[in-house]
């Protein structure tokens, strides 16, 4: 068994057809069979079965294809990190970030490690946390930045806590709250919500728990992954955010925003695995400590 074959059967997995993975492997056809055929004589079994709109999966393709794809991410884990360690012109730094990460840490990073090694070249992939643990595990990226709490399992990976929010409340400034500086969850059962989609699980999810915790369900009546239309939404008045505190440094027209007490905390983290890469990202990270929750206070 050879990487390029699984880097093959990988890529037919994923297009559903010999022709789209042979174009973008740009190897002939008759060649991408043929390594694919050698591998299920190794495996002594089929991994694709025929159907009209190309290929699927056999039984025993779908319980190779996790490993298989790992294996792949490995390796080219492996190789990424080589060139960057040899400051090789075309390194490159796979960055995973959740987009309620507070972005001028992120900014300020990876600007340090640009400026360091100019060679790098850092590629960003916006994801759900749980997401980019897995990433960071198989190798698709080097570094995750993620929201991150006390029970979370990050299977082994190293994890540096590098700075702590607390929730606020973004209304807009002709809102009924525009003048207070501090308000209470449950003052905002009433209030009509502007929250991420729910495919939005991670956050969304922890969310609506502390508004459960508070004795309601949000009322939603839009829905946007995207943060600046969300703040956008909260100024021309059609609902309220819950946001964390690093919020307030975007300076938005229309929009103030409040302190929810008791305090409920934000933390986050960077996640990566040790070695070369380990070796690069680590001197650029600021490191606060755990901070200890004040008597009443939450973590999301």
């Amino acid at each position: 068994m050879e990487l390029r074959q699984l880097r093959y059967f990988v890529e037919i997995a994923e297009q559903g057809s010999f022709t789209k993975a042979a174009e973008t492997l740009a190897v002939a056809q008759p060649a991408l069979s043929t390594q694919i055929q050698k591998l299920e004589t190794e495996f002594r079994a089929k991994l694709f079965v025929r159907t009209k709109r190309g290929v699927a999966l056999t039984g025993i393709g779908n319980d190779v294809l996790t490993q298989a794809r790992r294996a792949v991410e490995e390796a080219d884990a492996t190789k990424r990190a080589a060139l960057i360690s040899g400051n090789a012109a075309s390194a490159r730094l796979g960055v995973g970030f959740t987009r309620i990460f507070p972005f001028v840490a992120i900014g300020k990073i990876l600007r340090a490690v640009r400026d360091d090694h100019p060679n790098v070249r850092i590629d960003l992939a916006e994801t759900d946390s749980d997401e980019q643990i897995d990433a960071v595990l198989g190798g698709a990226l080097d570094i995750g930045f993620v929201h991150h709490n006390a029970s979370a399992d990050h299977r082994g990976l190293e994890v540096v806590e590098m700075s702590t929010e607390f929730l606020s409340v973004a209304v807009s400034h002709r809102h009924r709250f525009a003048t207070r500086r501090q308000i209470t969850l449950a003052e905002l059962a009433d209030e009509d919500f502007i929250m991420q989609t729910s495919a939005r699980t991670d956050i969304r999810n922890r969310l609506s728990a502390v508004c459960a915790r508070a004795g309601f369900e949000p009322r939603v009546v839009q829905e946007s992954d995207d943060f600046s239309l969300r703040l956008g939404l909260v100024a021309a008045g059609m609902g309220i955010a819950l946001v964390s505190s690093g919020a307030r440094a975007l300076r938005v027209r229309g929009v103030h925003f409040i302190s929810v007490v008791p305090r409920h905390i934000f933390r986050f983290a960077a996640i990566y695995r040790r070695g070369v890469v380990d070796r690069l990202i680590a001197p650029y990270l600021p490191r606060t400590g755990h901070a200890s929750p004040d008597e009443g206070d939450f973590e999301i």
